[in-house]
Formats: C-alpha cells, structure tokens, sequence
C-alpha cells in the first residue's frame, strides 16, 4: 500500500510563524516607562502608564 502525502514546507512555515505571531500578541510583557521608568505589564499595541499616564505604544521587534 502506498500513501503519498502533498507537503508544503513553505506553507507550513508560514503557519507556524502566523501561530506564534498570534500568540505573542496575547501574551504580556513587562517593559519599562519611557517617562518615568515605572514597570509596566504592556501587551503588543498602545497601553497606558498607571504611574504618569504616558502612553506606551509597545512593538515586537524582530522576523517570527
């Protein structure tokens, strides 16, 4: 008995970068306040200092 499987190793890469991408932006990151330095909890996108109000708009730098 044969099996033949059509596999797509480009597509496949493609998948599993767009997975980890959408996982990353759910997940949140501890970053520090360009204004006044305070620890923030920042998710991917624009988030709010809770010490001085300073918006932070936090980007994930880098090729999944």
């Amino acid at each position: 008995m044969n099996i033949k499987f059509n596999f797509n190793p480009a597509e496949l890469e493609k998948k599993i970068r767009k997975e980890a991408t959408n996982q990353l932006k759910k997940k949140t990151f501890n970053v520090s306040c360009p204004k006044c330095s305070t620890n923030v909890s920042a998710i991917v996108g624009k988030n709010t200092c809770p010490n001085c109000g300073s918006e932070i708009d936090f980007k994930l730098n880098g090729n999944l």
